[in-house]
């Protein structure tokens, strides 16, 4: 079993580690309370994000097999951080539930009942988005294919 690696993201909130820019999503599985994401470089090299206790997702306009643009990870209790959360991420969230004048009032809510969560974000190359608030969020290289 592989072992969770760093978390490295940009001042932007962008994942480093783990390079998933133009990566191919090849796994999307929900078990366990656990949501999993897992890619394949072209080099082969494969990567496992897990995402735990979720409090919130929402999948938009997802095609099935999905190239990875990018991913984001924003820790709620880092104001810093957080305060670089786009609000056009909190509308991929939440515009299913709520509508959209109302989506800051959300943002805020969840921001202050959920301190130890963190949002990521994933974007794809071709359309759809997924956007999560969780409590956990682990990186696990599972090796080169």
């Amino acid at each position: 079993m592989s072992a969770p690696i760093p978390l490295q993201t940009n001042a932007y909130g962008m994942l480093q580690s783990g390079h998933p820019h133009d990566a191919a999503l090849d796994r999307l599985e929900f078990r366990d309370g656990t949501l999993r994401l897992g890619w394949k470089k072209e080099d082969g090299a494969r990567y496992r994000l897990e995402l735990g206790a979720i409090h919130h997702q929402c999948l938009t306009h997802f095609l099935g097999v999905q190239i990875l643009s990018e991913i984001y990870i924003w820790p709620l209790a880092d104001a810093s951080k957080a305060a670089t959360i786009p609000a056009a991420a909190w509308g991929t969230l939440l515009s299913s539930t709520c509508r959209a004048e109302k989506i800051p009032a959300e943002a805020t809510r969840i921001t202050v009942q959920h301190p130890g969560a963190s949002f990521v974000l994933c974007e794809f190359s071709y359309g759809g988005d997924m956007a999560v608030i969780c409590e956990t969020v682990a990186l696990v290289q599972e090796g080169t294919i």
